[in-house]
């Protein structure tokens, strides 16, 4: 019965009494998603930025303008009504530039997003282990103080005990008080955590619910050719930094059409009246003149920020797959350790100490043996604990390289 309890307890993120709500991983990361405020952020800032481009194109408004005044010829005098209407009219192929290098800033705000939504589901990913081994671990300390419990039980039950039987029993005594220590710094740990998950996930915070994990096996090796050229492809910070190059080539563009001259096209009315009415219609163009100003400057540093934002994207390609080596490294050697803490093991070992605490209390197994194994059970379950922690960081850490959108189903098969 109580092998059945442990492993209730630490193979199924164990609850306390008062939790009743469970997820599993897929619906604490689409929770998150759903209700983050900078994700729903960048989305209204992608749209504003879309929506800035249309207006860039819009065709100018025509202006009208209307003088009244009074004109005198000796000795007559009369009225003077004048009436004009201007089209502006722009170079052509500015606005199509202006809304060009608008949208690049809407493509980056739409990589923005998607680089929130990322780290989101990647935090969130991270906090869920985080959390959900250490209700683990607060469960295994928990079961360990059970065990230590009925020891003390069994041991203060000798009347008169020798001096060895009185030392052992100040050893379980000490055991225990460090393992409810231990037990109450656990749940500390995993309340903390919680919360951080919490923030981001809104799963309430009247209980600490399940969460449902796939225990890794380290058996999904990476290749690492693969991964680089996925890298290349898919990075959101490449991403990023090729719009910048990108928006800096439009706005050179648009640096070298800025020179070129707007017109105007008007039409006017005019009506006089001092000795006799007279009438005047006509048409007419203005257009600057790029005399003066012929916007060099404005040219030669919109190329040189070509020239700065193309070689920032050359150190973000080498840096990215210098980091995905790295990240690449790390992982495989969390999976090989991983690979030598199976369920498997941790349920073998379980078992050996609830062997061992059966039969000290038949007398024929000496405490410091029970001592040992326990204490054994207890390092490796930490060590296999802190290898799926490991490997959670390190394939987090490739996904944010890779951006992939299917990193949830992938990371649960590690």
């Amino acid at each position: 019965m109580r092998f059945a309890c442990f492993i209730c307890l630490i193979f199924a993120s164990v609850v306390p009494a008062r939790a009743e709500e469970s997820y599993s991983l897929p619906d604490i990361v689409r929770r998150a998603l759903e209700q983050n405020e900078q994700i729903a952020a960048f989305k209204a800032r992608a749209e504003q930025k879309r929506l800035e481009a249309g207006q860039a194109k819009a065709t100018p408004n025509p202006e009208i303008e209307y003088a009244k005044g009074r004109k005198k010829v000796s000795p007559s005098k009369g009225p003077v009504h004048e009436l004009s209407v201007s089209q502006p009219i722009l170079y052509p192929g500015k606005q199509a530039l202006r809304s060009a290098v608008i949208l690049v800033e809407a493509d980056k705000e739409r990589v923005r997003l998607r680089q929130t939504e990322l780290a989101v589901a990647l935090d969130v990913t991270r906090l869920a282990y985080e959390y959900g081994l250490a209700r683990r671990k607060a469960a295994l300390f928990a079961e360990r103080q059970e065990h230590f419990k009925i020891i003390q039980t069994y041991l203060s039950g000798r009347i008169f005990a020798a001096p060895q039987k009185k030392a052992e029993s100040q050893i379980v005594e000490n055991r225990l008080r460090n393992l409810t220590t231990l037990g109450l710094e656990a749940q500390a740990a995993y309340r903390a955590t919680f919360e951080k998950l919490n923030l981001l996930a809104r799963l309430g915070t009247d209980s600490y619910p399940v969460v449902r994990l796939v225990w890794f096996n380290g058996r999904t090796p990476l290749d690492e050719k693969a991964m680089i050229a996925k890298s290349q492809a898919n990075n959101l910070e490449l991403a990023e930094q090729g719009l910048e190059a990108a928006g800096a080539r439009k706005e050179a563009d648009l640096a070298a059409i800025e020179l070129m001259p707007d017109f105007s096209v008007s039409a006017f009315t005019q009506r006089e009246r001092a000795v006799e009415t007279e009438r005047s219609r006509g048409m007419g163009i203005g257009l600057s003149i790029p005399i003066f100003n012929r916007n060099r400057h404005g040219i030669a540093a919109a190329k040189q920020r070509i020239s700065a934002e193309e070689s920032a994207l050359a150190f973000q390609r080498r840096r990215v797959e210098g980091e995905l080596r790295q990240s690449l490294a790390e992982y495989d050697a969390a999976r090989q350790i991983v690979a030598r803490y199976p369920e498997t093991l941790l349920t073998a070992m379980h078992r050996q100490v609830e062997d061992a605490e059966e039969e000290f209390e038949k007398g024929r197994v000496e405490l410091l043996v029970f001592l040992e194994l326990d204490q054994e059970f207890a390092e490796t379950v930490e060590h296999a604990i802190e290898a799926q922690l490991d490997l959670v960081e390190s394939a987090s850490e490739i996904f944010a390289l890779t951006a992939d959108p299917e990193f949830l189903p992938r990371i649960e098969s590690f």
